[in-house]
């Protein structure tokens, strides 16, 4: 019998943030930790399209 090992992966939806002339997009880390210790699964930060 073979088991399956690999954690699920969960994406975590970043906010777009300037700092001084750079755009960043972020995640809080209490959401990537809620993920990886309360879920014990893979989280992925999906970027933060923005258009004006």
């Amino acid at each position: 019998m073979n088991e399956d090992h690999r954690k699920p992966l969960i994406g975590v939806s970043a906010c777009r943030k300037q700092i001084d002339p750079h755009p960043f997009n972020i995640v809080g880390e209490k959401y990537i930790n809620g993920i990886v210790d309360g879920a014990d699964a893979m989280p992925m930060i999906l970027k933060a399209f923005l258009r004006i």
